[in-house]
């Protein structure tokens, strides 16, 4: 927020830029953080118990459930996020439409990551998780001073959308490979 305020011209832009964020963000505190609440418990005693089917089985609904869920709403999104957001804000918010979009598929791409941190917590794997997530804080850093110079607000969801998605997929891939999650693509 502070490298768009100080690149941005027009001021009242950075308020299209919240508006889509904080839209964007409420899948990720009514889904993703009870889902987190509700698998963790029942992940660890899998794992306390050494029942690995059974955390694997825990590991590929959550995987499925976001891709049944966030799929199809990041897909409508970029469909209809400028009407979502004049739907919702006054019509010139309308012009956030595509940050919205690009938000709410990095943030989902986050949530899947963050899910996927919490069971390597309770794996044991804590330090993998924060070291991902420092690398993800550096990449992000670095593309939103990319992005922010060439696009403005978008490039600032832009580079939250690349983030999301690349730790989204880059732990997939790590759990696929660290946990033995064959199921996963």
């Amino acid at each position: 927020l502070l490298q768009l305020k100080q690149t941005i011209d027009e001021k009242f832009l950075v308020g299209y830029y919240v508006a889509a964020k904080s839209l964007s963000m409420i899948p990720y505190f009514l889904i993703t953080r009870n889902l987190i609440a509700v698998l963790r418990p029942a992940f660890v005693e899998a794992v306390s118990t050494n029942n690995a089917n059974q955390a694997f089985y825990y590991l590929k609904k959550s995987f499925k459930f976001f891709l049944v869920l966030f799929l199809p709403l990041s897909i409508s999104f970029f469909i209809t996020g400028r009407d979502v957001m004049s739907f919702i804000y006054p019509q010139a918010y309308g012009r956030a439409g595509m940050s919205l979009a690009f938000f709410f598929t990095g943030i989902s791409g986050y949530s899947f990551f963050i899910i996927l941190s919490s069971f390597y917590q309770v794996s044991g794997k804590a330090r993998v998780a924060f070291i991902y997530m420092f690398l993800l804080l550096v990449i992000q850093f670095y593309l939103s001073s990319l992005f922010i110079q060439r696009w403005g607000f978008d490039g600032a969801a832009l580079a939250v959308f690349v983030t999301g998605i690349l730790g989204g997929l880059w732990f997939t891939v790590l759990a696929r490979s660290c946990l033995d999650l064959s199921f996963l693509p």
